[in-house]
This record gives C-alpha cells, structure tokens and sequence, in this order.
C-alpha cells in the first residue's frame, strides 16, 4: 500500500482536484509538481530531499512510500520537522 504525503511551498498556490486554484486562469495556476516515490526505507531520502529545498521554491512535492497498510503513517510528522512547507497526508480530491 502507498500512501502519498505532499509538500507545498508558499509560492505555488492550491490547486483543486479540477486542477485550478478559484478565480485562476489556466496560466496564473500553473506550477510544477514533483513526485518521488521509495519503498519502506525512504524515509531518510525524503528528509534529505525536504531540508535541500528552499520553501519558497513555487514547486509542490507529492512523496509516496510504500508502507504496511497495518501501521499508521507518521510521515507528516516525521517530514514537518525538515521543512518549513506545508505537510499533509494527501487524499483522494484534496488540492495541492
């Protein structure tokens, strides 16, 4: 089981499932995402990766593990200490 965690600099705005922040031209809501997936041992990466990037970078980051779908995911708070971005277990239809 994967469970994707995403980070969002201040710069890059939200983004709906529809793909557009409200009251935003295709243009105005653009930017660039970036996915990293890791098996079970990428935890280190990912904060290695996070404490690399300047949260003011306009680039929103989706980060998938693999994990057992029997324990609970504590990525968002293993990740929140390494950046200064916003941290949330991403969900199904939830903006970037």
């Amino acid at each position: 089981m994967t469970r994707p965690t995403t980070a969002r600099s201040k710069r890059a705005g939200r983004k709906s499932a529809g793909g557009l922040a409200a009251g935003k031209s295709a243009e105005s809501a653009a930017f660039p995402i970036v996915a990293i997936g890791a098996s079970s041992g990428g935890l280190e990466v990912f904060r290695s990766f996070l404490d690399a990037q300047s949260p003011k970078s306009g680039m929103a980051f989706v980060m998938i593990q693999h994990l057992d779908p029997t324990h609970p995911s504590l990525m968002v708070e293993l990740l929140s200490s390494h950046t200064s971005m916003i941290v949330v277990q991403a969900a199904d239809g939830a903006a970037l």
